[in-house]
């Protein structure tokens, strides 16, 4: 079982969309590709709603 809370996932996202855009050829590739499998994830864990 794998979980991972759903805001440290639109964060690595985040960080591979910048990483793909970099001057390095070698990092882009590689942030690409992890990108294409972070896509696929359905987080199940998600903020808590706020309390009324």
């Amino acid at each position: 079982m794998f979980g991972i809370f759903a805001t440290d996932l639109a964060t690595a996202v985040g960080l591979c969309e910048e990483m793909a855009q970099g001057p390095d050829d070698r990092l882009a590739r590689g942030a690409r590709a992890l990108l294409e499998h972070l896509v696929e994830i359905d987080p199940v864990l998600h903020p808590a709603p706020p309390s009324s």
